[in-house]
Formats: C-alpha cells, structure tokens, sequence
C-alpha cells in the first residue's frame, strides 16, 4: 500500500503535530511519502532526528498512492491526480455544527474521514455522513519524553493553561476565576503559554499586568517556549492543567500534561470527557446569539462566528471553575492521575494503519449515503 499524507508538518501547531507522528510510525507498515505545505523552520526546534525522518520521506520517489491523506486547515477541496488514488481527510472539529459548504465537500471529495474523538465523529454523522466512512484516531503523545521523569516540585502551586487566547478557549473564564479565587497572599502561580503565532496577537500582556499590579496571585505569559522537550519540562514544573473550553475537539496538549503528572481541569461535556475521568469543570450548552457576535469577543473569521446562531457552545460555571482550583491547590498532596485511557503515538499508528487497511479493501462510494 502506497500513502502520501498532505499537511504541514513543521511547525508546532497541533495539526503538523499530528501528521509529522502519524507518518513516521505508519511508515513502520506501509510505503508512506510526505507532501509538506510548509517549509522547516529552524525556530521551532524539531529534534534533528525527527527533521532527518521527515526529509527521507519528503525525497521519496512520488508514486501513484493507493491513499492519499489530506489533514489541513481549511482542508484542501480538489480531486486526486489519478483516479485510482482514494481520498482520506483527517478532519478535526470544535464546533457542534458542520458548515453546509463543507458537508457537501466532504461527500464529494472524500472515501472516508477519520477524525480525532467520539466527540467529533457524531458530529460528522449527525450531519448527515455515512457511519460507516467515519473513523476515529485518538491523536497521542511521546512517553519517552512525556512522562513523571525529573519532575520539579515546588513550594508554589503551580497551574498551566495552553491554547489560544480566543473565546471559544475560554481564556477569559479562567482570569475572572483567577481574580475571585486568589490573592497574593496564596502561593499559587498561573502560567499562561501564548501561541500568537497562531492565534494572533491579543491585549493579554496589559490584562495580566494589570492583574499583577492589582492585588491578584502571580500569573505569567510565556510566548518563547517551542520545542517539545521544553513543553516536557513546562507540564513537569506544573500541577494543574487548567482549560475551560467553550469549544474543543480534542485537547492534545491535556493528554501531554496528564502523563507528565499535571492534574487536569476542563470542562465536562467535550470531547476531553472520552480520557479525563475527575475534575471537570460543569457546564451549560447556550447558543451562539447574536448579540455575543456583535459584541467583539468572537473574531469575524472564527468558526464560531461562521456558524452564527446554529452554533452550541459549552459555557463553564465560573463558581465551579473557582472552587475546583481553590479544592485542587488545597489537596495536592491527596489527588490520583487516572491515566488510564492516555493514548501513544504508537497506538494511534496502529489504529491508522487499519483503517487504511479496511478503506483500501472496499469499494469507494464516497462519503454520501443519499444515493
């Protein structure tokens, strides 16, 4: 079986996260070359080994694929060059709605999709894809590097937030929480790691000095963390991982904290729900309304604002949030990791490998069951 897989691969977004992994152990079972859509970047600190793998598949002679893999934002609408080549898209989801331009794309274009939860999968088939072409792979994570090893335990508690600085992360939860629960007389600190090469620039650095001048317990932003041995070493100067999402399609980087020891707290109802057993944080599903559109907290071109009042999102209780933080830094000493339902890379390899295995086997009828 011959695969090419198409996306970025290496920066430190989740997506290239995951395509540069899954090529390299898929690599152990079939004939797989890669189709980069970004170029290496040496800031971004890959090791070199990882950097070596990824230029051997990238210079293999480009035969005909059996199966072409397509994970990219947006993802790439456009037919294969052969038509013996079958289309799969690894396709991600936050939102509890799927654009209809995108349903009919999908059903066009693809054999089958694989997505990254449950939770993502139902959306697909509530939408109205077939079951039966819609397929799951846990996204995973390096136990060499991940993992309670040379962890630094500190007098001062310490939590972590990842992820974007948008209102679908629910950035904004958390600093009001923060506020109501703390004060500098608790030795707890919040750390913050920024992507605004992702996201974009925010007024986050005013919002937390402000914070710092105002009374409130110690937090600050980290924007020169990328490798992945410097994020091992950050969930491993950490106690709680801390992420009231309003939307979510995984949580990558909760996984990665969990198994270098973080305690997680997210929200309940997402998809983080399928490997996050304890310490969730209660919510509410609202819809998307108008005036919250209108009232600058969701970027114009955010998924959330695309989808408009179609859209449900999980709204966090920030009493909850508030309390669960206060319990957490009071008990540390008291509270058990459930890691029983982490998932590594390699599993996630394997999985891949037999899906492929089963799409290859049957016939292509495309992703509609409208026929």
């Amino acid at each position: 079986m011959i695969v090419e897989i198409m996306g970025n691969f290496f920066s430190n977004h989740s997506l290239a996260i995951i395509n540069r992994n899954i090529a390299i152990e898929l690599d152990k079972y079939v004939d797989v070359f890669i189709h980069p859509l970004d170029k290496y970047d040496q800031s971004y600190k890959l090791s070199i080994n990882v950097v070596n793998k990824l230029n051997e598949l990238q210079n293999k002679p480009k035969l005909i694929p059996d199966l072409q893999i397509r994970h990219s934002y947006p993802p790439l609408w456009r037919w294969p060059e052969s038509k013996k080549t079958k289309v799969v898209f690894i396709q991600p989801i936050e939102n509890t709605r799927i654009l209809f331009e995108w349903q009919y794309k999908f059903e066009t274009f693809a054999d089958h999709v694989i997505t990254i939860s449950d939770w993502c999968a139902n959306i697909f088939i509530e939408a109205g894809l077939n079951p039966e072409k819609i397929s799951v792979m846990y996204p995973g994570f390096n136990p060499e590097l991940f993992n309670t090893n040379n962890r630094f335990d500190s007098e001062t508690f310490r939590f972590i937030y990842i992820g974007g600085i948008v209102y679908r992360k629910g950035i904004d939860l958390l600093l009001n929480a923060w506020k109501k629960t703390f004060t500098k007389q608790d030795n707890v600190h919040l750390m913050i790691k920024d992507t605004p090469q992702v996201y974009g620039k925010s007024n986050l650095p005013e919002i937390i000095n402000q914070m710092n001048n105002s009374g409130y317990a110690q937090a600050n932003i980290l924007s020169d963390i990328k490798s992945e041995d410097e994020m091992a070493q950050l969930y491993k100067n950490s106690d709680v991982i801390v992420h009231p999402y309003r939307a979510e399609g995984f949580g990558m980087h909760i996984q990665e904290a969990m198994s270098c020891g973080c305690i997680p707290l997210v929200s309940e109802g997402g998809p983080t729900d399928e490997f996050v057993k304890d310490y969730k944080i209660n919510t509410k599903k609202v819809s998307v309304s108008n005036d919250l559109q209108k009232s600058g907290l969701i970027n114009p071109g955010d998924s959330l604002a695309m989808m408009g009042s179609y859209e449900q999102i999980l709204e966090p209780d920030i009493n909850d949030l508030s309390n669960k933080m206060r319990y957490l830094f009071e008990n540390r000493s008291k509270i058990l990791i459930d890691k029983s339902n982490l998932s590594t890379w390699q599993v996630s390899g394997e999985r891949l490998y037999k899906i492929l295995t089963m799409i290859q086997s049957k016939n292509s009828t495309k992703l509609t069951n409208r026929e």
